[in-house]
Formats: C-alpha cells, sequence, structure tokens
C-alpha cells in the first residue's frame, strides 16, 4: 500500500466518520438502537438538522489547516488562525465552546499564541481539555511523517491556538505521531508513538498505554471497551477512537462502531476514522459513504500534496564547511521548515572550537544554488542560537505560555519555496533586503568615486595634470558614463552619472531615500544590472589601467600649484575604489539572485555565464 494511499484514507476516514456520526451527535448508544437500529449509511436530518454526508467542524478544521500548510509550504500558525477566524465568521452550525471563544479572541485581535492560553486559564478544571484540537490535527502527520521533532513541535502549537491545556497539546502529538507511523506503515504504531513522550500528562499516556494493553492481549477487550467513555473530554475521546481504529477489522467496522457509541459520535468517529483510514487506505473507505461527502474529492486532493511539499537542502548526504566544523545532515523538509538544533554540531580539536560558519564559508557566490545558501544560512542562524549570540532565529513560532520544549527549533530560510518576496518570513525578506541595500550602496560609492576622477578632469580641461583632451583617459571617461548610467538607472530607478555632478552632489542626490527597495521590489533590475556587468568592468578596469600607467612624468605632476587640491595618487585611489565598489556590488548582486524568490535563478546563471 502506497503512502498516498494511506494519506488519503486518514482523511477521508476522519471525514466520513465525522459526517456518519453527526446526526446522532450527543445521543446515547441505547438512544440510537432504537431510533436507527445501527448505523452504517449516512443519515440527513438528526443533530443540527442537516443533508446527509454534511460534516461538521472536525472536518471544516482540518481543511484550514490542510489548506494552510499547502498554500503556505509549511506551518504558519497566524494563518491558520486567521482561516479559522473566517471559518467562524461564515456561521458554522456546530462549534466547540473553547474553540468559539478562541477563535473571537484571535478575530478581535489577540495573538494566536495567547488566544487559546487564555481561554484554557479561564476555564475551571472539568472544562477546560475538550477534544476539539486532537479532531482536527491529522493534516500534520502527514505534511511531517517523516520527522519526529518537527511534529512534535508543530502539534502542540497547533493545539494551542484554541486548545492549550497540555492534555490536548500531547494528546495531538500522540495521535499524530500514531497516524505519521501508519502512513509510513510502521508496525506498532501507537507503542511507538508514546516512546519518549515524557513531558506528556500521566493521565493521557495511562490512558493510551492501556490502549496499547488491548491491543497486545494483556487485558479483556470486552471488559476494556465496556470501561470505554466519549465524551468531549480529550482523553476520553483518543482512548476511544485509538482502540476502535487500531483494533477494528476494516476502516468501516472502526467508524460504525465508534459512531454506534453514541456522545460525541462525531469526534470519536472522526478520530478513529483517521486512524483507520491510515491503517487500511483510501479503497477501504465504502464508496457509498465519499460518494454522499461534497468535500471527499478535495481531501484527497489536499492528502496528496500535503504528501508533496518539499524542500530539499542539500542534494547531498552530508554538506561539511571547509573547516569540518559542521556536519547538516541530508533531509526533505515535507510541509513544515524547522529543523532542531541538535542537527547542528560543532566539532573541536583539544579545548579550542572551529570559526563560525560565517568566517569558515570558502564557497564563491556563483557556485551556489538556492538549495545550498539555504543550507548555509540556516547553518549560521543555528550557530548563532546555538552559541547564545541571538535569539532571533530560535523558532519563529514561539511555544505557547507555560508550555516547556526542550527542543530548540531553528526556522529554515524559505527562498526556494515560496512564489514572491511578500510571502517570505520576515528574517527572510531582511535578509534579501540587506543584500539589495548593500548593492545599491556599492553602486553609489562607484559612481561618487568615478565622480571624483571624471569631476577634476572636467573642471580643468586636462592640462592641469598633463592630459590632454583627446587622452585615453579623458575618453575612456566619457565612454564609461553611459554604462554606468545605465546600471545606476536599472538598480537605483535613476541615472546619477551625467558626468558633470561632484561626489558631494552624488551623495545628496539619493540621500535620505530607501534605494536598496528598488531592487526587492523590482527583482527583475538584476537581471538587467548583468547585461550591463561586462560593459562596465571592463570600462572601470580600462579607467584603472589608464591611471595606474600614466607616463612617469605625470605622476609626479600635482593639482594643488593650480590652486586645486587633487593629485594623481588620489585619482589612481579613486579608480581602485571604483573597481572594488563595482565588485562589491556584483557579489551582493549574486546574494540577492540566490535568494529572491522572484529572480529567475536559470536565467541569471545563463546570463551571468554569458556576461562575466
Amino acid at each position: 500500500m502506497t503512502e498516498e494511499s494511506r494519506a488519503q484514507g486518514c482523511l477521508l476516514g476522519l471525514a466520513c466518520g465525522d459526517a456518519l456520526g453527526r446526526p446522532v451527535e450527543f445521543k446515547s448508544a441505547s438512544q440510537i438502537k432504537s431510533q436507527h437500529g445501527k448505523v452504517i449509511e449516512m443519515l440527513a436530518n438528526g443533530t443540527h438538522g442537516q443533508p446527509a454526508g454534511t460534516i461538521t467542524d472536525d472536518t471544516e478544521m482540518a481543511l484550514c489547516i490542510a489548506e494552510s500548510l499547502v498554500d503556505k509550504r509549511g506551518f504558519d500558525p497566524s494563518d491558520v488562525g486567521n482561516r479559522f477566524v473566517d471559518w467562524l465568521e461564515s456561521d458554522p452550525f456546530d462549534i466547540g465552546l473553547m474553540t468559539r471563544d478562541a477563535v473571537s479572541h484571535i478575530r478581535k485581535g489577540r495573538p494566536w499564541d495567547e488566544a487559546g492560553v487564555d481561554v484554557w486559564e479561564s476555564r475551571p478544571e472539568g472544562s477546560n481539555a475538550g477534544n476539539g484540537s486532537v479532531m482536527r490535527c491529522a493534516p500534520h502527520a502527514i505534511a511531517f511523517r517523516h520527522f519526529d521533532d518537527e511534529l512534535i513541535h508543530v502539534s502542540r502549537l497547533s493545539s494551542s491556538i484554541t486548545h492549550a491545556d497540555p492534555r490536548c497539546q500531547w494528546g495531538c502529538v500522540i495521535l499524530n505521531r500514531t497516524l505519521a507511523n501508519l502512513i509510513r506503515g510502521e508496525s506498532d504504531p501507537l507503542q511507538k508513538a508514546l516512546g519518549g513522550i515524557y513531558d506528556a500528562p500521566d493521565e493521557l499516556t495511562t490512558a493510551l498505554k492501556h490502549v496499547q494493553k488491548a491491543i497486545d492481549g494483556e487485558v479483556d477487550q470486552s471488559r476494556f471497551e465496556a470501561k470505554l467513555k466519549h465524551s468531549g473530554y480529550v482523553v476520553d475521546s483518543l482512548q476511544a477512537g485509538l482502540y476502535y481504529g487500531l483494533t477494528a477489522d476494516s476502516a468501516e467496522s472502526a467508524i460504525v462502531q465508534a459512531v454506534n457509541e453514541g456522545d460525541d459520535a462525531d469526534t470519536v468517529g472522526a478520530i478513529a476514522g483517521a486512524v483507520a483510514g491510515a491503517r487500511f487506505g483510501a479503497k477501504a473507505i465504502p464508496n457509498r459513504w465519499t460518494e454522499e461527502i461534497d468535500e471527499a474529492r478535495r481531501l484527497k486532493q489536499l492528502a496528496k500534496q500535503l504528501l508533496s511539499i518539499r524542500l530539499k537542502i542539500p542534494g547531498k548526504k552530508h554538506a561539511t564547511l571547509d573547516d569540518s566544523s559542521i556536519v547538516f545532515k541530508e533531509r526533505t523538509i515535507e510541509g513544515p521548515t524547522y529543523i532542531p538544533i541538535s542537527e547542528f554540531q560543532r566539532a573541536g580539536i583539544g579545548h579550542r572550537p572551529h570559526p563560525a560558519p560565517h568566517r569558515s564559508i570558502r564557497t564563491e557566490y556563483h557556485d551556489l544554488t538556492p538549495a545550498t545558501a539555504t543550507m548555509l544560512d540556516w547553518e549560521q542562524r543555528a550557530y548563532a542560537v546555538e552559541s547564545g549570540r541571538t535569539k532571533n532565529y530560535k523558532s519563529s513560532i514561539p511555544g505557547p505560555k507555560g508550555g516547556r520544549s526542550k527542543r530548540q527549533m531553528v526556522a529554515v530560510p524559505q527562498y526556494s519555496s515560496v512564489d514572491s518576496f511578500d510571502e517570505l518570513p520576515k528574517v527572510d525578506q531582511q535578509r534579501i533586503e540587506h543584500d539589495s541595500q548593500e548593492a545599491a550602496e556599492a553602486l553609489i560609492r562607484a559612481c561618487t568615486a568615478f565622480t571624483a576622477i571624471r569631476h577634476p578632469i572636467t573642471e580643468l580641461e586636462t592640462e592641469a595634470i598633463g592630459i590632454d583632451r583627446m587622452d585615453p583617459i579623458a575618453g575612456a571617461t566619457r565612454v564609461f558614463l553611459s554604462p554606468l548610467g545605465d546600471l545606476s538607472g536599472s538598480l537605483l530607478g535613476r541615472n546619477v552619472c551625467n558626468g558633470y555632478d561632484s561626489p558631494d552632489e552624488i551623495e545628496a542626490l539619493l540621500e535620505g531615500e530607501d534605494i536598496g527597495q528598488v531592487l526587492v521590489r523590482n527583482p527583475n533590475k538584476v537581471h538587467s544590472a548583468v547585461r550591463n556587468s561586462q560593459e562596465v568592468m571592463s570600462g572601470a578596469a580600462a579607467i584603472l589601467d589608464y591611471v595606474t600607467n600614466i607616463r612617469a612624468s605625470q605622476r609626479t605632476a600635482n593639482l594643488a600649484s593650480y590652486g586645486q587640491e587633487t593629485t594623481m595618487e588620489e585619482l589612481r585611489n579613486q579608480a581602485r575604489q571604483m573597481v572594488g565598489e563595482l565588485h562589491v556590488m556584483y557579489e551582493s548582486l549574486r546574494r540577492v539572485a540566490v535568494r529572491h524568490p522572484e529572480v529567475d535563478y536559470a536565467e541569471w546563471r545563463k546570463m551571468s555565464s554569458a556576461y562575466c
């Protein structure tokens, strides 16, 4: 059985359990039996008075999460919270009390990581640990199925948007780990899911260990089933749903058994259905059920998309910096883009650690790809967090108030995984903005240096320093005006090199302007700069050559005797600075090209190879 079948079965099973249980929600098992015999078909009316096959908040909120994961190519809790708000404003016929209160807080402007905590803290024990987050969490298990650290981290955070109680958070963790194990085809999925969960509440883990004992035959299953509760309390719902999903002979029987026990029938049915669907696959979900559910096709497509959210870094088994100080293991980030800092390893020789990454990276930027640039940036961020130099990169998703997490997570840059600059996280935008600003400022410094060469030549008509009007250096500066003007027009939005302004006038011209934003908001300017680069670099080199190799008799000429303060040595220094700044500019453009999501990198490499 394929992962795709299991993933689709998971979401379809969730929806079928939800829709089958919706008409009999809040009814007792005896009431269901007296009114319907045994519910095995989608029923109309009943609780909430909806048509047959209608899903409830269980599936609707799971859809919000799944679509956010796909659209954002990872877990964005603010986006999930906003989608919950949109859903609330659609006036759903079924919504839990804690969910309604938390989402209402978000709608009023409360941050996502405080809204759920506020609701939890305001409620007394007995009404503060509902099943409203475990019912919807399955999409995370699909996206994070191969990465346990990330799955634990995001499951807790996603729960805390509306349900911050540790029993709810860790309930999502254990259910999602179980589902991930099933989707990967692992044996003993629940037993493995319970392993290493040391911070989970004892009440929750004890209840679920009893499920494992029932699976293993260590307790009498009939007696165990008789003691199961089907309330909206997260421990009860999860215990029952996992038991039915993991012990039934088929996906259909798991859902039917869960639903016909009544009480919170739709949510226990949804949990059992998600587990059984991941266990038996999509083909095991009865067609007569899925045909009644309008969202079935959408769910299948989302499951497929969740499996294929992909950011590869790097494209080999491991990558080391040239001092061998850091090893970054090969992995594919499927879904969220957070990596535990434990994957950052610092090696040492004796008592002396190796240098920080930013001091040891030797890779030339023209050899980087978006994937390797992502890897290197992550290593630098991980080093900064691990060494205690900053907390800025330590999981851009803050943990819920009062929660404890021993795993430090560092965000992976998303240069390659979004379509536009505005979709990038703020920290990734700031990196590109910095390089864009540096490129613009380097170009201004190059223009200023050029003007410091051109201006005295223009002012003195060349005689004062022994340069004839037809001397090559005078001609070179005139010729250089055109390509340098084109380049400044592209990157700065205006031509700042007309050949007559003084250096001070050029600096004053752009003072106070956010020149870096021209490049950030117009990434096609990067390509324009490449087209101009060969002529600009050639012209700058020619000027430097002329100034450096001017006749020996002219080298000692001093403009001070003519009432000027410029010397030939100063002109040579300006020429060297001009060439150096153009190289700084171009290297900054390379850094922008390799990271800006709107730059066609393949085209950049092609043009860069042709022109440079």
